[in-house]
């Protein structure tokens, strides 16, 4: 069996048909179901002229149909990827045309703007709404069910393409691509997590997820993160279904801290997955206020991507033993994680770098553990290999060196006596709010676009929950009348609510450098210092719809 996700979950299918694969709320999908409902939609697929990497964008919410769409796309080697529901038509518009989908399946309260951009994307053939009643034009996921499974296996060799969405640094979409085998692979790094072996074959995976689930002690997940961003498709599903594991969904519109820790009681999960503090805080309270459900099931928490703070930490080893990974990982490379168990101070300043992590200086020569320079952080690792349709800046982060692959995503670090690194952050201007990437321009340009601005600068500032929120420098036209609402207004008219101005300071001048560019060293520093001498009683509530 080649390394392959749709095989892997295939065969356990076959074997261990009755166990869930996939809960949604109350809703429970055995690994039979989940198949049987994605290979029908993969013959439908497949009907329709979809197949080896046709691009599959799915514009939905965490739910059981998520799930069906991405493996009837594997099956037949298509491409899917999640895409950002928050996103406003802008935003959508272009995303789907870098992307080339040529096939959207949609949430039927997002389809009016959908079908709104589709006489203008090229590739887009076909729209599917995948909760109810379709619109003209558009098919009805339900009726899709009621069609023929796939009339022959598909051959699969591990080489197709698999492509996660990041806003990254660039501030437009980003394809990053992967190949199959090196994911699924990737994946069987869950079962060392347990304390187990790491299987060397695919059969030998299948036959570690069957095992578990007949001995009664299967992977049991709870994720928390939209299963469009990366972590929530990889860490939060997929590596759990690899395992023969099942993953559970939250049956909530608004992060509701209460329904997690009653799924985890009601369910057994044995591993919690959430991306920092804007879960971690109100999760934290929540237990505070009932520590008396029986969460002994639960062995793991899991954050990727985002900040997460020592006294969260804190309350969840007070309440629970757990082992808790607060990973360091962008979509290019998994970077190493910070380990914190029951007894010990918790981990937040520094990382324990993966094996195949090390720091470079800017003449591509590796920096010795020992040394306090900072360099910048290289992954070896075949996976990912490219960005889609971005031949320079996959030659700048997808690197060879001594005739090896690596990724350099742009994070920056120092070597710690004990050997850790210290993670000093992104070289790039990014904002990154609680696991959501903004890039400034996108931002500085909508903020310019209301009469009366005559230049912005968008920074990260500081914040308890999020980690960092977006904070805007806005110099104004003489006699201009620009007020704070004005501003967020407008922006989140145009872009999503993470991307939205928490803090609007207006200035004199936007500071700039000689040559004329942004001044962002001094401009957050200046927003830094101006926030901190503020009244800064009150902070955006935790799990707010607009994060």
């Amino acid at each position: 069996m080649p390394w392959h996700l749709a095989d892997i979950w295939e065969a356990y299918a076959r074997q261990i048909p009755d166990s869930p694969a996939l809960i949604h709320g109350d809703r429970v999908v055995s690994w039979s179901e989940f198949d049987d409902r994605a290979d029908r939609l993969a013959a439908w697929l497949a009907a329709q002229g979809f197949g080896a990497e046709a691009k599959v964008a799915i514009l939905s919410r965490n739910r059981i149909e998520f799930m069906e769409v991405y493996f009837a796309a594997i099956k037949i080697g298509s491409t899917p990827f999640g895409v950002n529901y928050y996103y406003r038509e802008r935003e959508l518009s272009e995303v789907l045309d870098y992307s080339e989908a040529e096939i959207l399946f949609s949430e039927r309260e997002l389809l009016d703007v959908a079908l709104n951009l589709a006489p203008d994307l090229a590739k887009l053939r076909r729209i599917v709404a995948i909760d109810g009643k379709a619109a003209p034009g558009v098919e009805d996921y339900s009726t899709l069910m009621h069609g023929s499974r796939l009339a022959a296996p598909v051959r699969r060799t591990g080489e197709e393409i698999r492509m996660v969405l990041t806003g990254g640094t660039t501030g437009k979409p980003k394809g990053v691509l992967f190949r199959m085998r090196d994911v699924a692979r990737s994946y069987m790094k869950g079962w060392v997590r347990l304390g187990r072996p790491e299987p060397a074959t695919a059969d030998e995976a299948v036959e570690a997820g069957v095992a578990a689930v007949r001995q009664g002690r299967p992977h049991i997940n709870l994720n928390c993160c939209p299963q469009m961003h990366g972590h929530g498709i990889a860490t939060g599903t997929c590596m759990a279904l690899a395992m023969g594991g099942t993953v559970i969904t939250v049956d909530r519109r608004r992060f509701d801290p209460a329904r997690v820790w009653e799924l985890i009681e009601a369910r057994r999960a044995t591993q919690l997955v959430f991306a920092g503090d804007a879960f971690a805080v109100p999760l934290a309270n929540a237990l505070d206020a009932s520590p008396d459900r029986d969460l002994r099931s639960l062995k793991s928490i899991n954050s990727t991507g985002a900040h997460w703070s020592r006294w969260t930490k804190e309350v969840f080893l007070r309440h629970l033993d757990v082992v808790l990974w607060d990973g360091l990982a962008a979509t290019e490379a998994g970077m190493g994680v910070m380990r914190s168990h029951r007894g010990e101070l918790a981990m937040v300043e520094a990382f324990i770098p993966n094996p195949n992590v090390f720091l470079i200086d800017e003449d591509m020569r590796r920096i010795a553990p020992g040394s306090d320079r900072i360099g910048k952080i290289v992954v070896q690792t075949p996976s990912p290999f490219a960005y889609f349709r971005d031949p320079v800046k996959s030659a700048e982060t997808f690197l060879t060196i001594d005739g090896k692959p690596h990724s350099a995503p742009g994070d920056f670090g120092r070597y710690r006596p004990d050997g850790m690194i210290a993670f000093l952050g992104r070289g790039g201007t990014v904002v990154n709010s609680g696991g959501e990437k903004v890039h400034v321009d996108e931002v500085e340009r909508v903020i310019r676009e209301i009469d009366g601005v005559h230049n912005s600068a968008v920074v990260g500032a500081p914040d308890p929950v999020f980690g960092e929120v977006v904070a805007a420098v806005v110099e104004l036209r003489q006699g201009a009348n620009v007020t704070p609402e004005t501003v967020i207004q407008h922006v989140r008219t145009q872009l999503a609510g993470f991307k939205v101005p928490r803090h609007v300071l207006f200035l004199d001048a936007v500071p700039v450098q000689v040559n004329g560019k942004t001044d962002y060293r001094s401009t957050r520093a200046l927003v830094h210092r101006i926030l901190g001498e503020a009244d800064e009683q009150t902070a955006p509530a935790a799990g707010d719809e607009g994060q």
